[in-house]
């Protein structure tokens, strides 16, 4: 069997997490390892937001995994799309806000087993458990033709959305919105889900300007950014540039 571990991406100044993926070559064998360390915990990729969800396995058959997440849904899942991922003071998380479905972005201040404080960019703070959480984590296993993320543009430090066209011997071929054409390495292109609570910088009215905001909520590929000088601005994920950092 063969480990495959996600990086740890640090959004901004905030820690998003390690997630580590065991699959098998052969499909009757255990294709993911429960939680061996304390304050790990399983996670799985939810397609229709494309973010993890904390999860229970329930049974690994035929090659795929099923789960039940701890708010009752469950499905059967590829195994890249299931791992293991250590939490710590300081992870960046989105918190289900009193359970209330509004998700908002902060970090883990203090953790004891399923039990959370996480404390908010807005300045809130709130007891929690695992289940009211959910993160941005990258899958290296994940990586695939097509596939759309965010990608490190060298010029300026900042990563944009790009898809990947091409992979070949570890390195990915990945094509810009402008049209543009790169070699990267595996550390600077991630599968990462521009969500609410984010702190990105958009193009402003698509005309080239980058300004610093809060996206402040999205549907499907459209979001609406709040500026910190007090414009706001409806607009695409794809209009839009990050900060990050890898953690080796």
């Amino acid at each position: 069997m063969h480990r495959h571990s996600l990086v740890v991406l640090l959004v901004a100044v905030f820690s998003v997490g390690v997630l580590h993926l065991l699959t098998a070559a052969e499909p009757k064998k255990i294709l993911v390892e429960e939680p061996t360390k304390e304050n790990e915990f399983i996670f799985g990729y939810w397609e229709p937001d494309e973010l993890w969800y904390p999860a229970k396995i329930e049974k690994q058959e035929d090659g795929k995994v099923f789960l039940r997440y701890f708010d009752g849904e469950s499905e059967w899942k590829e195994p890249a799309m299931v791992g293991r991922c250590e939490l710590a003071v300081g992870s960046r998380v989105y918190g289900n806000w009193k359970n209330k479905g509004w998700y908002y972005a902060g970090q883990i201040a203090r953790i004891k087993g399923e039990k959370i404080r996480i404390e908010y960019d807005d300045g809130d703070v709130e007891e929690t458990t695992l289940g009211a959480i959910r993160m941005n984590l990258d899958a290296p296993a994940m990586r695939k033709v097509g596939m759309r993320g965010l990608a490190l543009w060298e010029a300026d430090g900042y990563w944009y959305p790009a898809s990947i066209i091409t992979i070949k011997d570890g390195k990915y071929q990945v094509k810009w919105d402008d049209g543009q054409k790169s070699w990267l390495q595996s550390t600077e292109v991630f599968k990462y889900t521009v969500s609410p609570g984010d702190r990105v910088e958009g193009n402003w009215l698509n005309g080239g300007k980058y300004y610093t905001g809060v996206v402040k909520s999205k549907k499907g590929k459209r979001i609406h950014i709040c500026y910190d000088d007090g414009d706001e601005e409806d607009t695409s994920v794809d209009m839009v540039r990050m900060q990050l950092r890898v953690k080796k």
